[in-house]
């Protein structure tokens, strides 16, 4: 049951994060797992009457992930592998934040460093410096064969990808507000989508950061929660996206970018002005083809659980909360990434007119290298943005900053075209 203090009671057992499952042991069925301080705890349900298992740490633990019929945990120095109930390996890394997983590679997020290493004998694969610092989000990542994308969230807010070779920043926080943890779903047709919510806007982005139809939306009255944990279903409607809005539950946007309040995960109105904090977990069970979604309400006098369920014929969950209830990572096909035929170059500016202090210019069908130069009306350059290398559809942010009102003009020469685009700027 959930607690007051945001922990999870269990058997008597006050632990400090969810619950995860896995079949650490190989026998076919999965234990729940636990933290508390520096004890991992297994209740294994192999027998009819449930066993308790423990391994006690040097230290105090952090949030676990599962990948492999293993779980990985660890400590402030140290990454653990843990499996059938005992540490099969370890190694000491310093300043670790957070964990991801996928294949046969383990990612370590620290402070100013992404590092990559084998998740059987902890072999140094990569290690890439980080720009700013990072560790309040989760790494979330995206795989398919030898292919990969780490998305990792600064703490100021900004989100960059990591696609084996190169370190990019595709989106950059401008607002007073965090977003909540990016999370991740694979569309049929366009590929990776990367989505959150950052004060009363919904994101969803390729995964080049340009932005999606429609987006960002906006939300009106409703702030999505700072670091909170998002969901995604798919429906015959379309991709449902889950995002956290404190002490409310979850409001749901459609891909593409209409809301959804018959499908949004909403707790009881009664218990809206209850002082308390709810942990909820959302599973698919395929025999009775019956999504369900159960969260537990907790005061300082008493403990309420509600279930929900609606009918799926197949899984619907496309992201399930914090690391995907798993290892942070998705898999699936790639997009179609052909790229647009000579002569295809298209432009513009948005949002038009340009507002606040960033702005974005869409590039369509460009071939890199591009050059964008931008002039004031008097014909002084005033922002000049070499890139060298572009998606068939790429959104370039830039700075407005400096821009004063007025009129500019942006000129765009790519490898196969060039074009020159009006723009007006409103402060």
């Amino acid at each position: 049951m959930a607690r007051p203090d945001g922990c999870v009671r269990n058997h008597g057992l006050v632990l400090r994060y969810p619950l995860i499952s896995e079949d650490t042991n190989a026998d076919g069925y999965k234990e729940l797992i636990g933290i508390r301080g520096k004890v991992m705890h297994f209740i294994d349900y192999a027998n009819i009457n449930p066993t308790f298992r423990q391994i006690t740490f040097p230290d105090s633990l952090y949030a676990p992930i599962t990948h492999n019929q293993a779980v990985y945990t660890h400590t402030d120095n140290c990454v653990y592998k843990v499996s059938d109930f005992g540490i099969a390996n370890f190694c000491s890394f310093g300043d670790i934040k957070r964990l991801a997983a996928w294949q046969d590679q383990l990612v370590i997020l620290k402070l100013r460093e992404l590092v990559i290493v084998n998740n059987q004998d902890f072999m140094l694969l990569d290690a890439i410096e980080l720009v700013e610092d990072c560790g309040d989000y989760d790494p979330v990542l995206w795989y398919y064969e030898d292919r990969y994308m780490i998305y990792v969230t600064a703490n100021s807010g900004n989100i960059y990808r990591y696609d084996g070779s190169n370190l990019k920043k595709i989106f950059t926080n401008h607002s007073d507000y965090l977003p909540s943890q990016p999370a991740l779903f694979v569309d049929d047709d366009h590929g990776v989508q990367l989505f959150f919510g950052l004060g009363n806007r919904a994101y969803l982005m390729m995964n080049n950061g340009a932005l999606n139809s429609r987006f960002p939306r906006y939300l009106d009255g409703v702030y999505i929660q700072e670091h909170g944990y998002s969901r995604a279903l798919k429906t015959s409607e379309g991709n449902l996206m889950h995002l956290p809005v404190k002490d409310q539950g979850y409001l749901g946007v459609y891909d593409n970018a209409s809301l959804s309040p018959e499908y949004s995960l909403l707790y009881p109105i009664n218990a809206a002005s209850w002082e308390i904090t709810r942990q909820d977990f959302m599973q698919y069970d395929e025999r009775e083809q019956s999504l369900i979604w159960n969260y537990p309400i907790s005061t300082a006098t008493a403990y309420r659980g509600f279930i929900h369920t609606k009918t799926f014929s197949e899984n619907p969950i496309l992201w399930n909360g914090r690391n995907n209830a798993a290892s942070g990572a998705i898999t699936g096909m790639p997009e179609n990434e052909g790229m647009p035929p000579l002569g295809a170059l298209m432009a513009y500016v948005f949002p038009s007119p340009v507002k606040s202090n960033a702005f974005r210019i869409r590039l369509v069908g460009a071939i890199q290298p591009v050059q964008i130069d931008i002039y004031d009306i008097s014909g002084t350059r005033v922002i000049s943005k070499n890139i060298t290398e572009v998606s068939a559809l790429e959104d370039v942010e830039l700075d407005a900053g400096r821009l004063s009102s007025g009129v500019y003009i942006a000129y765009i020469k790519s490898k196969n075209n060039s074009k020159t685009i009006k723009f007006a700027v409103e402060k």
